[in-house]
């Protein structure tokens, strides 16, 4: 996960990732991605064979949008798969307690102030 401040070179690298290896995953990505918007909360994992190569990389944006970047020939391939949203409406009904609702409220409010729970 990238960390406030941390550019998605630095966590590749953290994540034990070789130079050479990470420049070329930024240069693929830098064709489908704005590296100017990486955002802290945005995840880089690897997936390593037994022998320890790297299979693929999943640079996971949000929860509708990741890159897999995989090793191809002597460079990397990128694709972009972007997860359909899909919309509900349903009709409810019920009692709100004032102790759930209460908990919800400060919950919201410490969010809003950037606290965690």
């Amino acid at each position: 996960m990238l960390r406030p401040g941390e550019t998605l070179w630095g966590a590749l690298l953290r994540s034990q990732l070789g130079r050479s290896e990470a420049a070329g995953i930024i240069a693929a990505l830098r064709g489908e991605v704005n590296m100017r918007r990486v955002q802290p909360g945005e995840r880089a994992v690897l997936a390593r064979g037994e022998d320890g190569r790297i299979l693929h990389v999943t640079y996971r944006r949000s929860l509708t949008e990741r890159y897999e970047v995989s090793p191809d020939g002597g460079g990397w391939r990128v694709r972009k798969v972007l997860v359909p949203i899909e919309t509900r409406v349903a009709a409810v009904a019920g009692t709100v307690s004032w102790i759930a609702w209460t908990a919800r409220r400060r919950s919201t409010a410490r969010r809003a102030r950037g606290l965690s729970d």
